[in-house]
């Protein structure tokens, strides 16, 4: 059946070469337009049709690696699989680390705030500091709250729009500390040193729990890994015997389960060993 299915993909392949290729071509420059556009929103700044080639290429070349080596059904599976998640995962990893490198720079980004408040200045004019002389991601999304806010919108929306943008708790405790000292006229200055010494103490103690529970997340990886290893080296070693594995319905039922069991303990393990401060 997975010899089928392949055969059919190089097939459609070959088909896309010798005939539509300019239309794909064109469909996915209209597409990669449109997810540029909101990976620019992010600050995410990408030449996606360089990538959507490389992509391209690369799935051809996997394609033609299966023929080669006669689609050996579990490294058939992995790697279509692999392919279809390729896009999404990068688009997460680039996502996360802009939001960690946020969430990093923001107590300091905090205290330079109340410094300026403190000799004087208003909360615009210490957002557009802010903005010019502090290091990107922060500067760019402060940024943007200021250009909203001479577009004539009020500060507290410029604030929870920050907030939706990105939805770290941080970020939440930050914007409620401003809009609550601008509801009551309280000290704003004290009240954004406070929040950054306490965004700073999160930090240490996330940075504790996560070297802590490194190696239950490591035992997660090595406990899900085996039994693939296991069905490589066993499929290498008695080929016959495994063969009713792949070929037979009690054998696809077994993998169902494999699969199934496998991502639940990962998820289990993962949850157990998250620990949110």
């Amino acid at each position: 059946m997975l010899t089928y299915i392949a055969v059919f993909f190089i097939i459609l392949v070959t088909l896309i070469l010798a005939f539509g290729l300019p239309a794909v071509l064109k469909k996915a420059d209209d597409g990669a337009g449109a997810f540029e556009g909101a990976l620019n929103e992010r600050f995410i700044f990408l030449d996606l049709k360089k990538y959507f080639l490389l992509y391209f290429v690369f799935s051809v070349l996997i394609l033609l690696v299966l023929l080669a080596i006669g689609f050996q059904p579990l490294f058939t599976i992995v790697m279509i699989g692999s392919l279809i998640a390729a896009p999404l995962v990068a688009y997460k990893i680039f996502l996360k680390r802009r939001i960690a490198s946020f969430e990093k720079q923001l107590p300091d980004g905090l205290q330079m705030i109340a410094g300026a408040l403190r000799a004087g200045s208003s909360l615009s004019a210490s957002l557009l500091q802010l903005s010019t002389e502090f290091p990107a991601p922060l500067s760019q999304e402060i940024s943007l709250v200021v250009r909203e806010q001479k577009l004539g919108l009020n500060i507290d929306l410029c604030l929870q729009n920050l907030a939706e943008r990105m939805p770290l708790n941080s970020v939440i405790l930050t914007v409620s500390t401003i809009r609550i000292a601008n509801e009551t006229g309280g000290e704003l200055a004290e009240s954004l040193a406070r929040t950054a010494n306490t965004l700073r103490l999160i930090e240490q103690a996330e940075g504790k729990i996560a070297a802590l529970t490194s190696q239950g997340k490591m035992q997660a990886w090595v406990v899900g890994l085996m039994p693939v290893s296991l069905i490589v080296v066993l499929n290498k070693m008695e080929p016959e015997a495994m063969g009713q594995l792949w070929t037979t319905k009690e054998g696809w039922l077994a993998l169902a389960m494999i699969i199934v069991f496998e991502f639940l303990g990962i998820y289990v393990i993962r949850k157990i060993v998250n620990i949110d401060v």
